[in-house]
């Protein structure tokens, strides 16, 4: 009996992680769908990895290859699961279950250009 509460105990523990999500965490993200949508054109992002630090009051993004050190600020933060950050033109929000959608909109050129991602992050 003993032996089965340690199990489930471990198999709760590691599959639980997002749940214990916090203020001053770092999150690993990966993108499942990565795309950029112009007025003549589409294009497809390969997949991105990257990390934010939540101190919440900003999340701070690493340097990867789609933006170098990126920081937003909070729009709203519920806690654990669901948190929103903005800064003009790029918006992040954390929902659920580790879920995440980004969407950055710019001019370039005077071509109108929004780039969405969505994905999944983990803590650990």
């Amino acid at each position: 009996m003993r032996k089965i509460i340690l199990i489930i105990f471990s198999f709760c523990l590691i599959h639980s992680s997002q749940s214990l999500a916090g203020i001053g965490d770092v999150y690993y993200c990966t993108t499942s769908q990565f795309v950029g949508v112009a007025t003549k054109n589409v294009k497809r992002y390969t997949d991105l990895r990257f990390t934010f630090k939540r101190t919440g009051q900003y999340l701070s993004f690493g340097k990867n290859e789609y933006w170098d050190f990126l920081t937003l600020g909070k729009l709203k933060d519920e806690g654990k699961e669901y948190f929103l950050y903005h800064r003009r033109g790029v918006t992040f929000e954390h929902v659920s279950d580790g879920f995440f959608n980004f969407i950055s909109r710019k001019l370039i050129k005077g071509e109108h250009e929004i780039d969405v991602a969505v994905g999944s992050c983990s803590v650990f």
